[in-house]
């Protein structure tokens, strides 16, 4: 057996959960951490020290470890006198950095191990947390420590095992050196670590003159490190740094706003995550390591390569391949920073965070604040299936939430020292939280008394911290993500905020209107007894007051054009159904329960599946926390082992690239970002292009769980802003080449449809593509206006064509009542200048310049398609100019005359006759819409106020003034006679 194979073995059997050290070592622990105040850096300096009192027995001592150890199978005492390290921790978390020697340890009479330390480095978790639920263990965040046979030790002891069956390792800092790969610390210590203050420093020789200087500091559960890359050579250096760690208690990552992973991957350039969480399963993960990428002074990497643990084992420098990992059982990260050229005399600095992820932190210069609070609440199944009242409220869903009440803890750590003439005592500090909507405070059992939003701290000295907590319980009326906000306020310095997400999950209670169809989907299974196997009528009438009719009037798809709805005899999770009640209410679905197997407590879940057909489909999340799309998975049916992420299906053109969603009087808007997520009980449209299986993956919310019953058998959401509501889905910065246009239609019933696009980009060609998207067909009550396609019978929200000087798109508005519809399109006014547009009224012949009005308005006939044509030119290139400017007489002397000129492009035009000393004596025109080519204006030859003038000379003065800020003006005299 490999050691990785023990590794795994070990570290996935027993998830690192158990206890690591006897009641013994528990107690060493906390008299260690019992020295300073809470958060207090402590670390160990070699220079000056022997080897026997300076290396691996301070350490263990220090971290509760026993001294002397004993390992192998049968346990052996382990000799380490001969190894040094330098070592710093707080009551959260620790770094180890190895720095000389090595030692043994006998596996069995047949295998030992051997350790090398220089060069490599360690982190393990101290305390980690504030919350009490969290175990009060010491695993490592990077190494191993395995307290059962067979004994293996890398944690807290940083080192490169090697057995004969394969390698082992904690972590290292490796730099590129001109392209020759070499590890930190093997070409040797310029400066052997040190502790001063509150720092762990050391200098390291990277080869050819490149120096590397570390400096760890602590800070709370995060440990910020700076590395300083100086070149000290007469000639550049091209560098590269690395900085690479397993994680032995990991299986796979968590993405911001993505999910659990297993897969291996290379994040580069703008795709690398501001954070990135290793954790080794999604229920109870609060133990676990976080890379912070980005912010508070964070040096974002080039690359981030999460690979299979064996990838970097035993390595020095080395560059991602991700062909080479598939499936992650030991997760392993390795950061990597490409510096350039590095010139003679020349530094770099980079600087990463790294440690414990259980709380959410604002590391700054002067001050920590940090809060921690259960990422997800969860589901309790033991309330589900209890009969709804009449009227019930939203305020009975609280019961299906558990914990309630739970804790938010708060805390603020002061970076100054405790020296005199550097210390910074902090006074008055306070704290508050701001609940959202959905959570309030708790009452305290013991006062009876409800909690409040402030709390004074007190003094916070340097290098310690205060803390606070406040007793908080869901309200009922919200789910999905909530974000609570600490604030701490220290004068004289500016108050510091940091938000955190609870994860609330969906319940059987949700309110609906008879206003309007709703879009609906129920992310529950349903008790057969109950509900009659999921019969609507069961589900949705007689639970709640008022009753709906014993036929709902709830519809599903049949994607039939003969037939394209019906009523629906069932509901079934990952379904959606169009449904209006009888009267506004509260329903109360009988009999639901959430599909167990998205939120185990053990194991792996079983995703859902939905087979979607050819066309629109509608879907809903079957799950009662929120997916993000980026975490769905499709299939074709012949080969659902092979599955895409929704961006790969885009472009092996398995669906069309967005799901929408109604909000209501018939208007539609879309979600496309694979980070938008797909909420409880909303429905959505997505179109295939072919038959496709739909995995609906583990909802991604760390701590999140269903708490099973030992029985048989809404909140309103956050709103979340569609690709229209959001602006997404528009261009930012629109030139020629990139642009899109919004058409709006809306009736005098107030039906309104806004998701209609069209434009151009480089990325689309003038056939279809997958930037194209299909519009979702009309329902009830609406308006609608969409794009034609010759090639295809459903109607897009979006068509985007290759740029090129004229493009065009055949339009359908229809509405299922008849009147008035009023056409606008809101965003010309951001398109380029040049840009051209004109839409033709087909049925009247009518054309209209978008730029020169905002709105018509059409009269339709009840579902009668009404079609238009939208054009799109280039404005000339030549300059705006007047030519072949002429008066002419119409009626005789004296009479009136006709001022005809050509224009090079359409423009405003002002005409206006003067006297020859320049007064104005009659204004033409202001502003009127002329066109390119011939155009006349008329004058009577009469005065403003209408009176007749003088004989004499008199001049004609046209000035025209186009979209694009040329303007050009042209003089012509006319002598009068009487």
């Amino acid at each position: 057996m490999t050691t990785f194979e023990m590794v795994k073995r070990a570290v996935i059997g027993r998830r690192l959960r158990t206890p690591l050290v006897c009641g013994v070592v528990v107690a060493l622990l906390l008299c260690s951490l019992a020295i300073g105040a809470r958060a207090e850096t402590r670390g160990f300096p070699l220079p000056g020290l022997s080897p026997a009192t300076s290396g691996a027995g301070d350490v263990l001592s220090f971290l509760g470890y026993p001294r002397p150890i004993n390992a192998g199978n049968p346990p052996t005492p382990v000799d380490l006198t001969n190894t040094q390290y330098g070592f710093i921790f707080n009551e959260y978390l620790a770094f180890v950095q190895g720095t000389a020697g090595a030692f043994s340890q006998t596996l069995s009479p047949t295998l030992t191990a051997n350790y090398t330390i220089p060069g490599r480095i360690a982190f393990g978790n101290v305390r980690g947390s504030l919350r009490p639920e969290i175990p009060d263990d010491k695993n490592s965040l990077t190494g191993l420590y395995i307290p059962t046979p067979p004994f293996i030790l890398q944690w807290p002891l940083a080192s490169l095992l090697t057995t004969p069956g394969g390698v082992s390792y904690t972590g290292y800092v490796a730099a590129s050196v001109d392209g020759a790969g070499t590890s930190l610390g093997f070409n040797g210590y310029i400066q052997t670590p040190q502790f001063r203050d509150n720092v762990l420093e050391s200098v390291m020789d990277a080869g050819n003159g490149v120096q590397v200087r570390q400096e760890v500091r602590l800070l709370r559960s995060k440990a910020r490190m700076t590395w300083t890359i100086t070149n000290t050579d007469a000639q550049p250096h091209a560098v590269i740094l690395q900085f690479a760690l397993p994680h032995y208690g990991a299986e796979g990552y968590v993405e911001p706003r993505g999910g659990f992973s297993r897969r291996a991957a290379l994040f580069s350039g703008a795709n690398v995550p501001s954070e990135l969480r290793l954790v080794s399963e999604r229920v109870n993960p609060e133990f676990h390591a976080v890379y912070q990428f980005t912010g508070f002074g964070a040096t974002r990497p080039d690359q981030v390569f999460v690979s299979e643990g064996a990838f970097y084992a035993g390595e020095t420098f080395r560059l991602p391949n991700p062909t080479a990992i598939s499936t992650l059982t030991v997760a392993a990260v390795g950061v990597y920073w490409n510096l350039g050229s590095i010139p003679a005399g020349g530094t770099r600095t980079v600087v990463t965070y790294f440690g414990n992820g259980a709380a959410t932190e604002d590391p700054s210069r002067d001050l920590v604040v940090g809060t921690e609070a259960t990422e997800s609440l969860f589901f309790n199944t033991q309330a589900a299936l209890t009969p709804g009242a009449p009227n019930a409220t939203l305020a009975d869903a609280a019961r299906f939430l558990s914990p309630r009440p739970f804790t938010i803890f708060g805390a603020v750590y002061n970076q100054t020292l405790q020296i005199p003439g550097q210390e910074v005592v902090f006074n008055n500090v306070t704290m508050s939280v701001t609940l959202p909507q959905g959570l309030r405070f708790a009452t305290d059992p013991a006062t009876g008394v409800a909690d409040t939003t402030s709390k004074s701290v007190g003094e916070v000295r340097g290098d310690s911290e205060g803390t606070a907590q406040w007793l908080v319980e869901p309200t009922g009326d919200r789910y999905g993500a909530l974000n609570y906000i600490l604030t701490v306020s220290a004068p004289p310095v500016p108050p510091r905020t940091v938000s955190r997400v609870i994860n609330v999950p969906a319940t059987p209670l949700k309110t609906v209107t008879a206003a309007d169809f709703q879009l609906i989907s129920f992310p529950f299974a349903f008790d057969p007894a109950l509900s009659n196997n999921g019969d609507a009528s069961t589900v949705l009438s007689g639970i709640t007051q008022p009753a709906d009719p014993p036929q709902p009037r709830i519809f599903e798809y049949l994607n039939n054009p003969d037939q394209p709805y019906r009523f629906a005899a069932r509901v079934q999770p990952g379904n959606a159904y169009f449904y209006k009640p009888a009267q506004d209410k509260t329903i109360f679905l009988k009999g639901a329960v959430p599909i167990s197997s998205q939120a185990p407590l053990n194991g792996d879940a079983v995703p859902f599946q939905r087979t979607l057909s050819p066309g629109w489909n509608m879907v809903g999340n079957p799950y009662v926390y929120e997916i993000p799309l980026g975490f769905l998975r499709f299939a074709r049916p012949e080969n659902v082992t092979q599955s895409f992420g929704f961006a790969e299906a885009v472009t092996a053109g398995l669906v069309r690239s967005g799901f929408f969603f109604y909000r209501g009087g018939g208007n539609y808007d879309f979600l496309q970002s694979s980070f938008d997520p797909l909420t409880p009980w909303v429905g959505y449209w997505v179109f295939a292009n072919t038959p496709v299986v739909l995995i609906f993956t583990t909802p991604p919310q760390l701590n999140s769980a269903i708490l099973p019953s030992s029985t048989t058998g809404g909140f309103e959401p956050t709103r979340k802003a569609g690709a229209l509501a959001s602006r997404s889905a528009f261009v930012k910065n629109p030139t020629m080449d990139e642009w899109k246009v919004q058409l709006v239609a809306r009736n005098q019933q107030g039906s309104e449809d806004g998701a209609t696009l069209m434009g151009v980009s480089r990325q689309a060609k003038d056939g279809d593509d997958v930037r194209d998207l299909p519009k979702p067909p009309a329902f009830r009550d609406y308006v609608y206006i969409g794009i034609e396609r010759d090639d295809v019978k459903t109607r897009y929200a979006q068509d985007l064509k290759a740029p090129g000087s004229s493009k065009s798109w055949n339009l359908e508005l229809i509405s299922d009542q008849a009147g008035p519809v009023t056409v606008t399109w809101p965003n010309t006014a951001v398109l380029p200048r040049r840009l051209r547009l004109k839409l033709t009224d087909l049925e009247t012949g009518k054309s209209y310049d978008l730029r020169r009005s905002s709105a018509i308005s059409v009269n339709v006939a009840k579902e009668t398609p009404h079609r238009f044509r939208l054009t799109a030119d280039n404005a000339p290139s030549s300059p705006l100019a007047i030519s072949s400017m002429r008066t002419v007489t119409t009626k005789g002397s004296g009479g009136g005359y006709s001022i005809d000129f050509e224009l090079t492009r359409s423009a405003a035009v002002t005409g206006r006759v003067l006297t020859l000393n320049g007064k104005v004596v009659r204004t033409l025109a202001v502003g009127r819409a002329a066109t390119a080519g011939r155009n006349t204006l008329r004058w009577d030859s009469r005065s403003q106020e209408g009176g007749a003038l003088p004989a004499g000379p008199y001049a004609v003065e046209i000035t025209a003034r186009d979209d694009d800020g040329g303007v050009a003006t042209r003089r012509a005299t006319v002598l009068m006679l009487r």
